[in-house]
This record gives structure tokens, C-alpha cells and sequence, in this order.
């Protein structure tokens, strides 16, 4: 028997409904109807197990939905990106999704168009060793994606602040800077000072800190100074009871961002 023109839009306002439930979402997910499917794949309640589904789905505007999905899982993005890599715009819904995996971020960091680049360097996600790249691309764009990025490392954002030969990554970079909480300065420094270390390059090369002032960041070099003193009282407390701490960076992961320092006590 024919669905009335009534029966399915009731089922399209339930396919994008996110107090659907997941059972619900994911028999939706076949439905014969692509209006409902298209609204399931938009739908951020979705459950992992729908996007199988929906992935092999034939319908081009479909796959984008998925590929724009918040919840769409990390093997789903993968697939997509092996399956439809010579599509630009589905390159750039991946490039930008939080979920995409790290090694499809390297792949499309050396992506020929500038933007899918653009919204690598501006993925929170992306790696370090990945953002630290894209800080030398050609692209203006590229660059002042990786400024706007919080997730760059400090060394880079000091860089672009300081050096860049463009006013636009520059800005993006100090403000970027500026917008780090004294969270972020006491992680940077959980690994030692770091206002000393080198920044530049050739006759530009300055350690952080003067370029910091360089350029009139007082402020970030202040905070930065104080995680520094925190970070100094920490080790010589450990010292002073016997058993100094030590900091060791969890590389267990190759180019991912740096996670939270393991302390061991001798």
C-alpha cells in the first residue's frame, strides 16, 4: 500500500527528531525514503551503527550529511575519505570534523587545494607535528588557520606572531595567545621553561620570551612566567623531600598532541 504524503512527513519529523531513540534512528536508517535517510544522517543523535547504512548510500548529498555529522565515528570518516577523496567539498567536511582520524588529517594536510588545508590547520584535533607543518605552507589561509587554531603549539603560534610576513596570521596568532588560560601555560610548562627557548629563524632568532615582549604580549609573557615560577616550586619541592619529580611527555601516540605528563618518583 502507497505511504501517504501525510505518513511520511510524520516519519521525516521523527527521523530528525534528536529525542528519536536510537533503536528508531538506526531502522530509519533504511528506509526506503531518501527524505527520511537524509534527515537521519543530519541528525546529531544518530547512533554509530546507522552510519554503516547510510555510507553506502548512493545519494550524494547523503554522504555529505553523514560526513558533516558531529557523531559520526572516525572509521566512517575514513571510509568516506578513501571512497571519495577526488571530491573537494567532502575533503573539506572531513578536514574539519573533530573525529577524523589522525592519519587522513596528514594525508589531507598535503592536499593540493588550499582550503581543504585551511580546515585542516584549523581542526582542533589535527596533530602537533601536522600543525607545525602547515605553519610554513604557502598559503596565507593555511597559516592563519593554524593561528586561529588553540590546539598549535606555543613555538608556532610565536612564530606566526611574531614573523609572519602577513598582518592577518599575525593578529590571529597574538590573539590566539592571548585567549590561552592558565591551564593551558601550567600544560606548556609541565615539560620545563620555556621563555628561554629559541624562537626564528637566521638573524631573526630571539628566545620566546623577547619576542613576546617584542611585539607587546606582556601579558602572555607574565602568565607564561608565572606557570614557569609553579612549575619551579613543584620540582624543587620534590627535590627538597627527596624525590624529585620528573616529567616525561607521552609519545605513545606518533604525531598526536602532547597529552597531560606522566610524574615519576625516584
Amino acid at each position: 500500500m502507497p505511504v501517504s504524503p501525510l505518513d511520511c512527513a510524520q516519519v521525516v519529523i521523527l527521523a530528525k527528531s534528536q529525542d528519536t531513540s536510537p533503536e528508531m534512528l538506526s531502522e530509519l536508517a533504511r528506509d526506503k525514503r531518501h527524505a527520511v535517510r537524509e534527515c537521519v544522517a543530519k541528525n546529531p543523535m544518530t547512533p554509530l551503527d546507522a552510519f554503516s547504512a547510510l555510507v553506502v548510500d548512493g545519494d550524494h548529498a547523503l554522504r555529505l550529511a553523514v560526513a558533516k555529522n558531529p557523531n559520526c565515528p572516525s572509521e566512517t570518516l575514513s571510509l568516506l575519505g578513501k571512497q571519495f577523496c577526488a571530491d573537494i567539498l567532502m575533503r573539506e567536511f572531513l578536514a574539519q570534523h573533530s573525529n577524523c582520524p589522525e592519519e587522513l588529517l596528514a594525508i589531507m594536510a598535503k592536499d593540493s587545494e588550499p582550503t581543504v588545508r585551511t580546515r585542516v590547520g584549523e581542526n582542533p584535533s589535527c596533530p602537533v607535528a601536522v600543525l607545525s607543518a602547515l605553519a610554513g605552507d604557502a598559503s596565507v589561509n593555511v597559516r592563519t588557520g593554524v593561528a586561529k587554531n588553540r590546539a598549535s603549539p606555543l613555538d608556532v603560534l610565536v612564530d606566526l606572531a611574531c614573523f609572519d610576513q602577513f598582518e592577518i596570521p599575525r593578529k590571529y596568532a597574538r590573539k590566539t595567545l592571548q585567549a590561552q588560560s592558565a591551564a593551558d601555560w601550567e600544560k606548556a610548562t609541565s615539560y620545563g621553561p620555556i621563555l628561554s627557548k629559541p624562537t626564528g629563524t637566521g638573524t631573526s632568532q630571539t628566545s620566546i620570551g623577547d619576542a613576546l615582549m617584542a611585539i607587546g604580549l606582556i601579558d602572555v609573557y607574565q602568565n607564561i612566567q608565572a606557570a614557569e615560577l609553579t612549575w619551579q616550586i613543584s620540582a624543587a619541592s620534590g627535590l627538597k623531600n627527596g624525590s624529585p619529580v620528573l616529567y616525561f611527555p607521552d609519545h605513545a601516540k606518533s604525531g598526536s598532541n602532547r597529552s597531560e605528563p606522566k610524574k615519576m618518583k625516584l
